[in-house]
């Protein structure tokens, strides 16, 4: 591992720093395992979850993802993209990759694709975005391929911007909805 990469651990993330010397060799070889590049900042950040993480914490994610229908290669493959997604609580991630499923009709394949979907508050983020979303699908202001995960994933002013004032003057009820939704969850 390089100083620059030790330099950006430490300063990041002490906490893992202090653990054990054989656990945190066996977090390094775990993370190289699951073939993640020292020199990528993304191994920094597995290092960490790996870390924090026990086994035994890991193994129950992994089943609990798996009863979405998702193999231990897609979990791996989202882990891959975003490690921090181990480190959601595990009623999080059922309670997102749920919503997804039954209220947005994705696959839990697609979801685990963008992983950091799974990591936003259902009430603050998903829920107003969703039903703004419905609302503008519902008058034929957007198409299907307009809500994807990018809805979600994009800041709140810019998605404010896009997908609310954009249709104020015409469809004031599309901020109405995203309004009362918001004040519900407050």
């Amino acid at each position: 591992m390089s100083e620059h990469r030790i330099y950006t651990l430490s300063k990041a993330w002490a906490r893992i720093l202090l653990c054990e010397t054989d656990r945190f060799r066996r977090s390094i070889e775990r993370v190289r395992d699951l073939g993640f590049k020292v020199s990528d900042y993304s191994f920094v950040v597995a290092l960490q979850c790996v870390s924090w993480l026990s086994a035994a914490t890991w193994e129950w994610k992994v089943v609990s993802l798996k009863s979405f229908g998702l193999s231990e290669d897609q979990i791996l493959s989202g882990f891959k993209k975003e490690p921090a997604v181990m480190i959601i609580s595990e009623d999080k991630l059922k309670r997102n990759m749920s919503f997804f499923m039954s209220m947005v009709n994705w696959s839990p394949e697609y979801v685990v694709s963008e992983p950091r979907l799974l990591g936003f508050s259902l009430e603050r983020r998903l829920l107003p975005r969703t039903l703004t979303c419905e609302t503008l699908l519902s008058k034929g202001l957007i198409s299907d391929k307009a809500f994807n995960y990018r809805v979600f994933l994009m800041n709140e002013s810019r998605f404010f911007e896009k997908y609310v004032m954009r249709y104020q003057e015409e469809h004031p009820q599309v901020l109405e909805v995203y309004q009362a939704v918001l004040k519900q969850q407050h």
